[in-house]
């Protein structure tokens, strides 16, 4: 967390975008009504501070008046770890090293984006922990959750669609079938089918995007998946680990719990993730799904027999992100983090 809050307002490219002319403008407001009136000219428009989600104006405004742009780096990251770590660390009792897998792969795949993401990514690990307590039934926590997610990003509302998804999926004290002629249909199974082939004409109808776009409220990010798609190798990169997993643990599939809904995560992440070829920007909508592989790989690795065989995969998914990190955000720059840069005091 103190890489995040000690870094030079060059690392990530949203710093400079938005954080840093937010706090600035929040410096010089006498208060917060004035605050939210405000705007600043960028990219050939006026952009006010009110198009920007209540929970992060609120938390930039506390940071201005304290005289501190750390502590609003340091509490984006935090806001952004803390739920994730709430998240992995409700299945300790169940899955071993569960919490030390899933941190070492946010900080491979995705700390550095983060970095730059930072509204998106508070609101993402936040719907992961709303998953966590819908789950275990809490309800008024997990609603609380998706509540405080769609204040720091209102792209949450695509995680609203995540966590329907896990109820109309997840296992029932008993099976439902539905009766077809002389034939009987796993309900799950056929909601599976539905979810995953609406999903793949999302992928490749642009006309149907742009209409789903619109029905969520979302018109504003419609330009984000908007185009042709191709295969984007990039993209398919991170989830082979995943996915060969998930043939190695296949025999064994129905001893983990909401195995239906994980196997969901696994399949919809590789189809949705193709829509980067449409823009760069496209990859943030999958997001949503992407960061349950935090979950799945270490329960999966669980699920795997032989603790030789265990530690060989994980050595081996590690050494596979480890290089993506490296071609990632090394070589290529993505989200503007590396070099790293400390802040000057």
């Amino acid at each position: 967390m103190a890489i995040a809050a000690f870094r030079a307002d060059i690392i990530g490219t949203d710093v400079q975008v938005y954080a840093r002319q937010l706090y600035n403008i929040a410096i010089n407001s006498k208060n917060f009504d004035e605050f939210l009136n405000m705007k600043w000219y960028a990219i050939w428009r006026f952009k006010e501070v009110s198009e920007f989600e209540l929970g992060y104006t609120i938390l930039v405004y506390l940071s201005a008046k304290l005289k501190s742009f750390t502590f609003l780096l340091g509490c984006t990251q935090f806001l952004t770890i803390f739920p994730l770590y709430l998240s992995l660390n409700r299945y300790k009792n169940r899955y071993k090293y569960i919490v030390t897998i899933g941190l070492s792969i946010y900080y491979l795949l995705f700390f550095n984006m983060s970095l730059n993401m930072m509204r998106q990514w508070i609101a993402m690990t936040m719907i992961m922990l709303a998953y966590v307590y819908l789950k275990d039934s809490k309800y008024v926590q997990s609603t609380i959750i998706f509540i405080i997610a769609v204040l720091f990003h209102r792209t949450a509302i695509i995680g609203l669609g995540v966590l329907i998804t896990y109820v109309l999926l997840r296992k029932n004290k008993r099976e439902i079938f539905l009766k077809f002629s002389t034939k009987r249909y796993n309900l799950n199974i056929v909601i599976f089918i539905t979810i995953i082939t609406l999903l793949i004409t999302t992928v490749l109808s642009n006309s149907f995007r742009i209409m789903l776009t619109n029905l969520l409220g979302l018109s504003d990010y419609s330009t984000y998946v908007n185009g042709t798609v191709a295969i984007s190798i990039n993209q398919i990169y991170t989830d082979i680990p995943v996915l060969l997993l998930f043939l190695m643990i296949w025999k064994r599939r129905k001893n983990i719990e909401d195995y239906t809904f994980l196997t969901f995560c696994v399949f919809s992440n590789i189809v949705l993730s193709q829509l980067s070829s449409v823009m760069a920007y496209s990859s943030r909508i999958v997001l949503y799904i992407s960061v349950f592989k935090m979950l799945i790989v270490p329960i999966y690795l669980n699920n795997l027999q032989g603790r030789l065989k265990k530690i060989i995969t994980l050595i081996l998914i590690l050494l596979l992100y480890s290089i993506y990190w490296y071609y990632t955000y090394v070589i290529k720059g993505t989200d503007a983090t590396v070099p790293y840069v400390f802040a000057n005091f």
